[in-house]
């Protein structure tokens, strides 16, 4: 049914005619968008939920599973939410949605590490890297000041090397290279 005027003409059982005019108005149910951010880096609360609601009958109210009653909710972890949207008119059905927020991938460090020799060349010592989770590209800084992700021709000592990717997320790890003596 569309809203506007209608006009009924009734006819009773002596053929008598009565007109009556009626003008309806049908509601819209509440037209809703969502805008859905997961949260950037493992463990980070910059999750957001936006509902944009059109239609229906101002103003809305929105209960969240988390006690929030705003349009939105933001910073939050990954995790499951809902959400239930009601509008000024009592007769019409609250409508809920629920959404999972999902964390990337940490940025996880893999390495071989040779140890540097005394033998032939003192700097001989590397660590060679391998890269899992996070979001590409991924940038590295070392305590040598050196920006590869692999490293080589180190003589014997500590190194750290941060890494962060393209979110922002970051991780660091130490790393010892020994010096290997050699007996002839």
């Amino acid at each position: 049914t569309v809203s506007g005027t209608y006009t009924a003409v009734i006819q009773n059982s002596v053929g008598c005619d009565s007109t009556i005019t009626i003008d309806l108005t049908v509601l819209e149910s509440p037209n809703l968008t969502f805008e859905v951010t997961e949260p950037e880096c493992q463990g980070e609360s910059s999750g957001t939920i936006v509902v944009n609601a059109t239609n229906g009958i101002e103003p809305y109210s929105f209960i969240w599973s988390n006690t929030a009653t705003a349009t939105a909710i933001n910073n939050v972890l990954a995790g499951v939410y809902s959400v239930t949207i009601t509008d000024s008119d009592a007769n019409q059905c609250p409508i809920e949605q629920t959404f999972t927020l999902i964390e990337p991938a940490a940025i996880v460090i893999s390495d071989v590490v040779t140890d540097a020799t005394d033998c032939d060349i003192a700097n001989s010592g590397s660590i060679d890297l391998t890269i899992t989770g996070g979001s590409e590209p991924f940038t590295f800084l070392w305590s040598n000041g050196e920006t590869t992700e692999d490293v080589s021709n180190l003589s014997a000592g500590d190194y750290t090397v941060k890494i962060e990717d393209a979110n922002g997320c970051m991780n660091t790890k130490q790393f010892n290279i020994f010096r290997q003596e050699w007996f002839a």
